[in-house]
């Protein structure tokens, strides 16, 4: 319950904000974590399945 409710405050905030205004209030630190991870989600050699990913999980 308490997921949906991130998720509707999310996309609640999103639909009241300014085009990029979520990422221009983001921590330098914060916007670098995200563009380093989205680099890495392009690099095929670096993707499990998911069977893989929820074998760690366990």
């Amino acid at each position: 319950m308490q997921l949906l409710e991130t998720i509707r405050d999310f996309l609640a905030s999103r639909k009241n904000s300014k085009p990029g205004q979520l990422w221009a209030e983001l921590p330098e630190e914060k916007k670098q974590e995200i563009l380093s991870a989205l680099e890495e989600s392009e690099d095929e050699s670096t993707l499990i399945t998911r069977e893989d990913f929820l074998k760690r999980e366990k």
